[in-house]
């Protein structure tokens, strides 16, 4: 049975741990739930980002959707934390709205959602639940008519230097079985089980947690800046390499 209890109370939030290959399930929202792409060349620009930082950071990107107020991935790390990818990208994809759109501040609420994730058992049903978020929200009828998440990267019908399509394929034996697969999941609603987890981290068995506490380290918390947030993108951006 999979653990799964999730925050209570005014619950201290726990450090995010970092070890190479950890699956993430990462939810980023748009401050106050704001709209984050407002176009289709806003969604380009996340979507190129994503595409440096992963090949930057050595991070494999099994699944995405973004959606106009929030973004789903499913991400494995390499040898740098997961708060190095996602600064980058995040950052670096905020200095371009702002400036396009004439905007300022915080495009992004302040911590994003990072759930740690048995990649055995989870790893296919994720890649499924994230693909369907746009048929779940009644945006599209048919997931093909949604270009913005990696369905086309799985079906083949479009390149990408974003998705690692190759071990999901092969786990489910080629892009006839993931069709089948997705169709499948179109019964599927809402699953809380997927956010609702152990520690406020986890979604996995007992032992998966226990042993990943022992072989994790825990990365230092952040605190919030109280500089002017440009002022903060450009101190931010030369340590990781932020590009506008």
């Amino acid at each position: 049975m999979c653990v799964s209890f999730g925050r209570r109370g005014s619950m201290a939030r726990r450090p995010r741990l970092f070890a190479p290959g950890i699956l993430y399930h990462v939810i980023v929202r748009g401050n106050y739930r704001q709209k984050t792409f407002l176009n289709a060349r806003d969604y380009e620009a996340y979507l190129e980002r994503l595409a440096r930082y992963r090949k930057q950071f050595g991070v494999t990107v099994y699944a995405y959707c973004l959606m106009s107020n929030h973004v789903h991935l499913l991400v494995e790390t390499g040898s740098e934390p997961l708060s190095k990818f996602m600064q980058g990208l995040q950052q670096s994809y905020t200095q371009y709205f702002n400036r396009k759109h004439h905007k300022a501040g915080h495009l992004f609420q302040g911590r994003y959602k990072a759930i740690v994730c048995e990649k055995d058992e989870y790893l296919l049903t994720l890649v499924r639940y994230i693909h369907l978020n746009p048929f779940r929200a009644k945006l599209v009828d048919k997931l093909d008519a949604y270009r913005y998440s990696g369905h086309h990267e799985y079906c083949g019908a479009r390149a990408s230097e974003v998705v690692g399509a190759g071990r999901v394929l092969d786990m489910l034996g080629g892009r006839a079985a993931y069709r089948r697969f997705m169709q499948e999941g179109m019964k599927e609603g809402h699953r809380k089980e997927y956010y609702d987890v152990k520690d406020q981290r986890f979604l996995g068995e007992e032992r998966f947690v226990e042993k990943l506490k022992v072989q994790a380290e825990e990365e230092p918390e952040r605190a919030r800046p109280s500089k002017p947030v440009m002022a903060v993108f450009r101190g931010a951006a030369r340590p990781v390499g932020v590009q506008p």
